[in-house]
């Protein structure tokens, strides 16, 4: 028999998306996704964090996380990407 749960028990996801704009006009959003069990305890996150700045720069941070057994997130994978469209001189 597995410990894996039965097809019926229930996951909620519950997302937050955050957004800032600093004084140089540089744009933050924080999206944050986080799975949820039936007893309201987070299983498992998925966050993207994007900045751009006022020059048209973009970063991009995607981060997938997962709850050990002592309770603590654990990030399982991470992924940035940079596009750079400011100015080059």
């Amino acid at each position: 028999m597995s410990d894996t749960p039965a097809d019926d028990e229930d996951i909620d996801s519950v997302e937050v998306i955050t957004a800032a704009v600093t004084d140089d006009g540089t744009f933050i959003e924080d999206d944050l996704v986080a799975l949820l069990d039936e007893e309201g305890d987070v299983v498992a996150t998925e966050e993207t964090i994007t900045i751009a700045t006022a020059d048209g720069d973009i970063l991009i941070d995607e981060t997938l996380s997962v709850v050990d057994e002592d309770g603590d997130l654990v990030p399982l994978s991470e992924e940035v990407t940079l596009i750079e469209i400011g100015d080059e001189n």
